[in-house]
């Protein structure tokens, strides 16, 4: 995980007025969600014209918006590692397991390295990360035609 200080001023504009503050961080710049804008605000990092507000201050003309915060950027780099699968399944075009209970399926907030995508380069095939589809809910006893 990267971590960097995230500063930036804005001006709001015509077609932002009166949308609520976090909304229109996501508009302004969408690398983020609302709801992490709206815990940023609720910090203090980030300003309406010099001032603390919340997250459903609406925005007005010519508004100043700071931003000063930490923003954290996990690498999408997918490592393969060695994952032993319960395989009930497979040919060319599918891999069917048996996924144990807490096996992350793939990486997200919290779960940034293990899980069936961090494992997926074994064969068959070339299965890249790009390349795969994954189901990660089959009912008990479900068939696959």
């Amino acid at each position: 995980m990267i971590t960097t200080k995230k500063m930036n001023k804005y001006i709001i504009s015509n077609n932002l007025v009166d949308l609520r503050l976090d909304k229109a961080l996501t508009l302004i710049d969408k690398n983020y969600s609302r709801v992490f804008y709206s815990n940023a605000i609720k910090n203090g990092e980030i300003l309406v014209n010099n001032e603390k507000t919340h997250p459903s201050y609406k925005v007005q003309l010519n508004d100043e918006i700071t931003t000063n915060f930490i923003a954290k950027t996990v690498s999408e780099d997918l490592t393969p590692y060695e994952l032993q699968l319960d395989i009930l399944y497979e040919d060319e075009a599918i891999i069917i397991i048996n996924k144990p209970q807490g096996l992350v399926v793939h990486p997200g907030d919290g779960h940034h390295d293990g899980g069936v995508r961090r494992g997926d380069g074994g064969p068959p095939g070339d299965r890249n990360a790009q390349d795969q589809r994954l189901v990660p809910h089959l009912a008990l006893g479900a068939e696959v035609c």
